[in-house]
């Protein structure tokens, strides 16, 4: 069987990840792999800024040759075209798929690294551009998302209203995409500091945001260089849970936090994922901690389903549940594959549509050579939707 489902109505396990992959033969080094995606997303700042002069340069030579009589068709068509405000451009091919996000009609949202694009999967099985035209840098607010330049991608949230929250990690801001595809700026100027005094959250500092959460009231939660910030648009931001060293608890001794996924269950609790150490943690909403599990997740690795429930990408090889407190395995594939694709599926990202729980794994640091996005069905089985193109 591609995986297995936990005891019907058992109370559940906790998953210490490390022992997982010890298990299957594994482990290769997962622990250092956050902080080598961290140190991958610096790097492609530099590259980004690097591109960014080429094209100044380019912008200068073409601007040139057009003053001498050249086609402008020629230059325009470097640009990909998009079909107007709401409108995905596409089809296309998965890169680096991470974070999953489900739109109100049913369709996956995918925040994919390697195309610094967001890609939607819709209903029919399609693959288009969301938002993003395919070039890292910054640009475009106040016009179609698909003509906007947006800079590694990070964590996706959906707002009741269909507005889309997007964690703008290269950029240091957290970026809004309106239910008619317009894109502007939420949070953030840019600024990787972690220090604020600003009352307008457009000019404080959010550094490397890597997700969001939806709270009420507009209300946005941010994980950042900072920690756990909340985003209200009237009053900035506020730090609810700092990171840094030994300011949470684990096995009674003060412990580092420093977070990378963040998700909402339906009692308003926070859940917080803490890459070194590797655990999910449970917070009140003002940051008092109530629950840990020895659990492995990454960045994209968090969502909350219909019913309250958590949902949790184990990067162990394992799709996790945690209800009333109590964390059970929903699917693992640490022993087995996906139909139609080699390896073992490794979770990267999670989300819940009407036709079951999503998920995808990237294709760099999993076990699987290709990125991939696959659906558990209700029928026990998981259903492989779409590959892409390895590399970055």
């Amino acid at each position: 069987m591609p995986f297995m489902l936990a005891p019907s109505g058992g109370k559940g396990w906790l998953v210490d990840a490390a022992k997982v992959h010890d298990a299957a033969g594994v482990l290769r080094g997962d622990v250092l792999i956050e902080e080598a995606r961290r140190r991958q997303r610096r790097r492609r700042k530099l590259l980004t800024l690097m591109i960014l002069i080429v094209l100044i340069v380019a912008g200068v030579s073409a601007a040139i040759v057009v003053r001498h009589g050249a086609p402008r068709g020629a230059i325009a068509g470097a640009r990909q075209p998009s079909n107007g405000a709401g409108q995905p451009v596409g089809p296309v091919s998965m890169r680096q798929p991470e974070a999953l996000a489900t739109l109100p009609d049913g369709s996956v949202l995918i925040a994919d690294q390697g195309r610094d694009q967001v890609l939607r999967r819709a209903p029919t099985g399609q693959l288009t551009v969301f938002a993003g035209d395919g070039r890292p840098g910054y640009g475009g607010d106040g016009g179609p998302a698909t003509s906007a330049q947006i800079n590694n991608p990070g964590g996706l949230a959906v707002a009741g209203d269909g507005t889309v929250y997007l964690a703008d990690t290269g950029n240091n801001r957290v970026r809004a995409i309106s239910p008619s595809g317009i894109i502007t700026t939420f949070a953030g100027n840019g600024s990787p500091g972690t220090t604020n005094t600003a009352t307008v959250p457009t000019d404080a500092a959010v550094g490397q945001p890597e997700a969001v959460a939806i709270a009420a009231g507009r209300n946005v939660y941010v994980v950042d260089d900072a920690g756990v910030q909340l985003v209200t648009p009237s009053s900035g931001l506020q730090t609810v849970i700092a990171a840094g060293a030994g300011l949470i608890s684990y096995h009674d001794a003060p412990t580092a936090f420093y977070p990378n996924a963040i998700t909402i269950d339906g009692n308003g609790d926070l859940f917080v994922s803490d890459f070194s150490p590797k655990l999910l943690l449970e917070f009140s909403p003002t940051g008092k901690q109530l629950n840990t599990w020895d659990v492995y997740v990454t960045a994209a690795g968090l969502d909350t389903a219909p019913d309250g429930d958590v949902l949790v990408a184990d990067y162990g090889f394992a799709i996790d549940r945690i209800h009333a407190g109590q964390l059970t395995q929903v699917a693992t594939y640490q022993l087995g594959t996906i139909p139609g694709l080699s390896g073992a599926f490794r979770p990267s990202g999670v989300t819940t549509g009407p036709n079951g729980i999503y998920t995808d794994t990237d294709g760099v640091n999993g076990g699987t050579d290709v990125p991939a996005l696959a659906r558990l069905a209700t029928n026990d089985q998981t259903q492989l939707l779409a590959t892409g193109t390895a590399g970055t």
